[in-house]
């Protein structure tokens, strides 16, 4: 396109230098007009007074003008259809991503906290999808790698497009907390099933958002102000605290592993399990299927079907730990 501007400059220099020069007692005036009409196509009429040279320079000025435009023309459509070709791929290939998603995480708002979020999902390997009406902040989030889609997370057809229905969890960490309450509950209403984690900015909102169908309320004041008064009153608590679940690079890591029908482990005590002398792995707590949870459990606690272990321990073991005991 730049080339053929550039070409069509000069044509238009080189035409009223010809017709200024070519013609008898014509100004730089008369020229430029000759050149405006000859190349906008709107000729001179029905019968022309040009001399028969005037004539042969007005059909080459025409040919080389008519030529330039085309090229100038084709080089904007072709760009033009590139760009709606890329982008119509694009979105096709995402859409066909997303409908091969299973059991993924929905995360509603790319903002400072759901950016957080996706960034500590991908270290863990879970396949998720964002969700945000702002076109950058979607766009940051594809180019991190990101599947997204634009749109209101409130609105049923939004949800249904990202596969709310095979889906595992929902994270709401929109600002508003009027709009996590309302993606919350159409969010339930599409899947009974679904683990909704919603954020909330005051703490009058989370039993709200417990009522919309939320099962777990983040509320980050409140998590960062305990934090705050952990570090003053108990420093070496906070520190280990930092270190296990932080963002310190220390390789210890806490985890944790739901037992499954086939396991080796169901069936078995904490101490036939060997978590700690074969894997020197502390067992920090035992949840059970129906929602107890045993914090510190002695060896003696038996380990069933459906019964989730929160393990403490370097992360190396931790994986070796996975390795030999799949899910």
């Amino acid at each position: 396109m730049l080339i053929g501007a550039a070409v069509l400059a000069l044509v238009m220099i080189v035409g009223v230098i010809g017709f200024y020069y070519l013609g008898e007692d014509r100004d730089l005036l008369d020229a430029i007009y000759m050149v405006v009409i000859t190349l906008s196509t709107v000729g001179f009429g029905e019968r022309s007074e040009l001399s028969p040279i005037e004539k042969a320079w007005t059909i080459l000025v025409i040919a080389i003008g008519i030529s330039t435009f085309a090229y100038i023309l084709g080089g904007f459509l072709q760009k033009m259809t590139e760009g709606e070709i890329q982008r119509a791929l694009g979105l096709q290939r995402i859409t066909k991503e997303i409908a091969r998603l299973q059991d993924h995480t929905i995360v509603c708002g790319f903002g400072r906290m759901g950016r957080m979020v996706c960034n500590e999902l991908a270290a863990h390997s879970e396949q998720m999808v964002v969700i945000d009406n702002d076109a950058e902040r979607l766009a940051e989030a594809k180019s991190m790698g990101y599947l997204g889609c634009n749109g209101d997370a409130s609105e049923e057809e939004i949800l249904q497009g990202v596969g709310i229905a095979k889906a595992k969890n929902l994270v709401s960490a929109l600002s508003s907390d009027a709009d996590n309450v309302y993606i919350a509950l159409t969010a339930r209403n599409l899947n009974s099933k679904l683990k909704i984690i919603a954020r909330g900015e005051y703490p009058s909102t989370r039993k709200k958002l417990l009522q919309a169908g939320a099962d777990r309320v983040v509320l980050p004041a409140a998590i960062g102000a305990k934090r705050i008064a952990a570090m003053i009153a108990r420093p070496f608590t906070a520190e280990m605290l930092e270190t296990v679940i932080g963002d310190q690079n220390v390789g210890i890591e806490i985890d944790e592993f739901t037992i499954p029908a086939d396991s080796r482990l169901a069936g078995k005590t904490v101490q036939q399990a060997e978590i700690r002398s074969k894997y020197n792995l502390l067992v920090v707590a035992v949840r059970s299927k129906d929602g107890q949870m045993r914090v510190n459990p002695n060896e003696n606690t038996s380990l069933g079907v459906g019964d989730t272990v929160i393990l403490l321990g370097e992360k190396d073991e931790v994986d070796r730990f996975r390795a030999e005991n799949p899910v």
